[in-house]
């Protein structure tokens, strides 16, 4: 139950991440326009912390991407565990593996018997 738990809480990382992301891109702007809008010697820029601020921000910015791009929403969890779960299990079933077989030739019968069926009241009309 401590998956499912996690998985439900996904979307909850991204938008966080999204939020943190967007923020840190307005104190850049913000950092950028103080910089440039003004003439500031770089002493004048470290002491008030423009380039850390600026570097902050890169920093933050970068890892807030990273963990979008790489934490899948809740529905894309959902898929990538079931679907991994079920080929697991498909590879170690035997009778799993017989399945495409059987079904092919149940299929088989169904059709001839369909086709028959057709063909004798094709000739009773």
């Amino acid at each position: 139950m401590n998956e499912f738990y996690w998985i439900e809480r996904l979307d909850a990382v991204n938008v966080a991440s999204a939020v943190i992301g967007i923020i840190a891109l307005i104190c850049l702007l913000f950092v950028s326009i103080e910089l440039y809008s003004e003439s500031y010697t770089k002493e004048e820029c470290i002491e008030k912390g423009i380039y850390k601020a600026r570097k902050a921000s890169f920093t933050i910015i970068a890892i807030s991407l990273l963990i979008l791009i790489f934490t899948p929403s809740t529905k894309e969890m959902y898929r990538i565990a079931g679907i991994g779960e079920t080929i697991n299990y498909l590879r170690k079933n035997e009778t799993a593996k017989q399945l495409p077989d059987k079904c092919i030739k149940a299929l088989d019968l169904f059709l001839d018997k369909i086709t028959k069926d057709d063909k004798e009241s094709d000739k009773q009309k």
